[in-house]
């Protein structure tokens, strides 16, 4: 008889132990999961409007013959502006190219934008 319990007390000792195995791995998979959409996907107009602005400032830089680091500075100051970092545009440029519809209208939505910024840098010359 005090085997039997004996054996009772092991065997749930082991299940409670295996049930907090499986609680911590479950919590493992769900902070994992978390972990990976905390990095926020931007609203399409941010987005659109900072790859329109990184677009602006790379090709300023490359006729104005500036260096890497004043090029840094300007893109770093682009993201402080819009209080976002390198990898939040990362991670939403990522997903517009999974579905390639969905990127080629935010291709689209980013030249017309350039295309009104264009517009309004021209009227402002003439005013």
């Amino acid at each position: 008889m005090r085997d039997i319990l004996n054996f009772r007390r092991k065997q749930t000792k082991v299940m409670h132990n295996q049930g907090l195995f499986y609680l911590i791995i479950i919590s493992v998979f769900m902070s994992c999961s978390k972990h990976k959409s905390s990095i926020a996907i931007l609203p399409d107009s941010i987005c659109i409007n900072i790859k329109a602005d990184l677009m602006i400032i790379q090709e300023e830089n490359r006729v104005l013959r500036e260096d890497s680091t004043t090029l840094q500075h300007k893109i770093d100051s682009l993201f402080h502006h819009y209080n976002i970092s390198e990898s939040q545009i990362e991670t939403s440029v990522q997903e517009y190219k999974k579905d390639l519809t969905r990127w080629k209208e935010f291709n689209s939505k980013i030249l017309k934008r350039l295309e009104y910024l264009q517009q309004k840098e021209l009227l402002n010359q003439h005013q």
